[in-house]
């Protein structure tokens, strides 16, 4: 009901002409750099290049139950995963713990017998998704397309984590989170010798980047 699996890769940080030591007390002219850099290392990358090299891709079987597949995620130490339906040979969309949860919320708030709590905990994810709380299109990325595009993607969608689709193939091949993205773009600005001085004005402005 769940695989995982591996991917080789690495990540390439271009070289860039302007190394930033420091730029004086200008914190607007530091934000507007910053966020040129930000988008230019977005920009320059594939969605699926940042990802470690040991990542693991876990899919859940559309078969499973949700209890089953909350296991699944906690056991994985991940807070989502996308689904594969293997009668339609598609994936049928992003499963998170939110999305349990919130529907074992429902279902002890709704309902008070207990055989039908029981039966309503055992839905596989596939009656889930038939369900109007679980109907919802599979947002994904495509592996060729920039990591810009895939965090506008993340943006306009409210997603914690993205799958990254080799579309030829239609197979997950990362996924996408906050917090590997926000690690690449702190190695990126290191690699361009970019300091930003530790005073609070420039941190709070640098924080709302």
């Amino acid at each position: 009901g769940v695989s995982s699996g591996g991917r080789q890769g690495h990540v390439q940080v271009l070289p860039t002409p302007q190394r930033v030591t420091g730029v004086g007390d200008d914190v607007d002219g530091v934000c507007l750099l910053v966020r040129r850099m930000m988008a230019r290392a977005l920009r320059d990358h594939r969605a699926d290049e940042i990802m470690p090299e040991n990542s693991r891709v876990v899919i859940l079987s559309a078969e499973l139950t949700l209890e089953a597949a909350f296991r699944a995620l906690l056991e994985n130490r991940i807070s989502g995963a996308a689904v594969w339906n293997s009668r339609d040979q598609r994936h049928l969309c992003t499963l998170s713990t939110t999305d349990v949860t919130d529907v074992l919320q429902g279902i002890y708030t709704k309902w008070r017998e207990p055989e039908k709590r029981i039966e309503l905990a055992h839905y596989s994810i596939l009656r889930w998704t038939e369900t109007s709380m679980g109907r919802r299109p599979f947002v994904f990325a495509n592996a060729e397309e920039s990591l810009y595009e895939a965090c506008r993607y993340m943006r306009d969608e409210k997603l914690h984590r993205l799958p990254v689709v080799d579309v030829k193939s239609d197979t997950v091949v990362c996924v996408l989170t906050h917090n590997a993205i926000l690690r690449y773009i702190r190695e990126y600005l290191r690699s361009t010798g970019f300091h930003m001085r530790r005073d609070g004005n420039l941190r709070s402005s640098a924080g709302q980047l």
